[in-house]
């Protein structure tokens, strides 16, 4: 990645891993008139109150009380355990747009290169794409606003702000493409944010899912695509939800039904009176008998972990990466009076066997006694491990695991040679179609490194590895660019070395 470059993923900032993860259960808008239901009072209370009037009136210096009081409250919160939370009313927009799974917007992807906004990817059917915007076209002024003039130069962020800015139906940009420059004005539409990222087959037949979250639209979005490839009819199917964070319980129990049988538990829930309500699955799932991976790592969490441990518990499938996160307590959401939220743990769940998905708290932060290291038994006698996260039947390695799951950033960061080039090229390139594409855009190092801008002599000091990498790189960039962001996912996922070997083991039969 070249410095001074930012890439900022469909409108919504890199925190929403950690969001996904602070994510519960049970999202509900309680009633936040507070002195009705919750008549507050006592010393504490008081006592926190006169601190906060002392500071405001005596301070040697001005401070914002209200910042403090937030402060406060981040502290209270993170002291009961590691996912009850406070979120400001700045986030709180983003926390919304992360439950639906859309935003109101132009519906494009934008890049900075150097001090100049670039245009990565126009969403098919999105008012950018309408108004004829390209993958390359650099964004000179949005609203009449000079983005190469205070505040705006090479601030993604506010840029990004400009076209959100949620009182305007219309924004007008003015891009430069091949050195001509044009106004356009579009009108902004709700834009969904497709949670299942990729899902194709790979040359053996066995078709990948990828899930990045779960919204919700996220159940439907995955039948969707299980439809669309016909997945009953195929070999296998590897589900990879490597580093997602989690999201909407129900849309996970909802795909976990269509792979298991009538009566089967997916998930207990477990409330503050230590009363457990049992959710079993009401149907014959439709891919009840397809052969069954799901890939996860470190950071899969949450929702993530109760699809995979009811996939595990009910022997429906095998779950291969690493130790996921560790995130089983559940969340009550109330929306408060300015639109910051409070999340509290209200709950714990547990998958059908019992195992408690949650890891131990931080030490020195939160008292929780060390996590007993327990045995269950699966459905098929098999014993699984109990200590946080879920344990994978097949273990990979980091660097085998991980190399291409954390790998966008920078195989989905094209340079401006290579811009150039899709501006150039793009068209006829789409016009080939994305599956001749595949099979017959395939560069060779020596042109990768032409098109990607880099010298002959660096290019002779590169590895075997990294020429690999940089025909990869191009070819993925170039994809997500002129067909879309999933099909850019796809041409990495093909390339994956964790999703070939698990492929062809569900081909051989050979998975333990």
């Amino acid at each position: 990645m070249r410095p001074g470059r930012t890439t900022l993923w469909p409108f919504y900032l890199s925190i929403s891993a950690v969001l996904g993860v602070l994510m519960g259960i049970f999202i509900s808008h309680r009633d936040t008139s507070f002195k009705k239901n919750y008549p507050y009072g006592g010393d504490g209370f008081e006592k926190l109150q006169r601190v906060l009037v002392l500071i405001k009136n005596q301070y040697v210096e001005q401070v914002n009380v209200d910042s403090l009081m937030e402060i406060a409250i981040n502290d209270i919160l993170h002291r009961l355990d590691p996912h009850s939370s406070f979120i400001d009313s700045a986030h709180s927009g983003h926390i919304e747009e992360e439950i639906t799974g859309r935003y109101y917007g132009a519906g494009a992807e934008f890049t900075m290169i150097r001090d100049t906004t670039v245009l990565l990817s126009a969403f098919p059917g999105s008012p950018a794409e309408t108004a004829g915007l390209k993958s390359g076209d650099k964004i000179m002024a949005i609203d009449g606003q000079n983005l190469f003039e205070t505040p705006y130069r090479g601030d993604l962020q506010k840029i990004i702000g400009l076209i959100k800015n949620s009182g305007r139906v219309k924004v007008r940009i003015t891009y430069q493409r091949m050195g001509r420059e044009e106004t356009k004005t579009l009108k902004k539409d709700w834009i969904s944010m497709p949670s299942v990222s990729s899902a194709f087959y790979m040359p053996n037949g066995i078709a990948v899912i990828g899930i990045e979250r779960f919204s919700e639209n996220t159940y439907q979005n995955f039948v969707r695509e299980a439809r669309k490839l016909k997945i009953d009819t195929a070999r296998g199917l590897i589900l990879d939800l490597r580093d997602n964070p989690g999201g909407l319980l129900i849309e996970a129990v909802r795909i976990a039904r269509e792979f298991l049988t009538e009566g089967d538990t997916v998930v207990i829930v477990e409330d503050r009176n230590k009363s457990r309500e049992v959710v079993r699955s009401s149907i014959n799932g439709r891919y009840r008998n397809i052969p069954l991976v799901i890939l996860v790592n470190e950071n899969s969490a949450s929702a993530s972990e109760v699809l995979a441990g009811a996939i595990q518990d009910n022997a429906r499938g095998i779950i291969a990466g690493a130790p996921t996160y560790g995130k089983g307590l559940v969340q009550e959401e109330s929306l408060l009076p300015d639109g910051s939220r409070v999340r509290i743990t209200t709950g714990r769940y547990y998958t059908p066997t019992g195992r408690s998905i949650q890891s131990p708290y931080l030490p020195g932060i939160h008292e929780q006694g060390r996590l007993h290291d327990k045995t269950h038994i699966s459905k098929n006698g098999k014993a699984l491990h109990e200590g946080g996260g879920i344990h994978p039947d097949v273990s990979l390695g980091f660097k085998q695991l991980n190399n291409y799951s954390h790998s966008y950033q920078y195989y989905i960061q094209p340079g401006e040679e290579l811009f150039e080039y899709a501006v150039q090229h793009g068209d006829s390139l789409r016009e080939f179609g994305f599956e001749k594409f595949m099979l017959q855009f395939n560069p060779t190092f020596e042109e990768a490194i032409q098109m990607m801008g880099m010298s002959n002599q660096a290019a002779k000091r590169a590895s075997k590895e990294m020429m690999d990498a940089s025909i990869l790189h191009v070819k993925a960039s170039l994809a997500y660019m002129i067909f879309g962001p999933q099909y850019g996912r796809q041409v990495i996922k093909m390339h994956d070395p964790s999703i070939q070997m698990l492929a062809d083991q569900l081909v051989s039969k050979s998975i333990p």
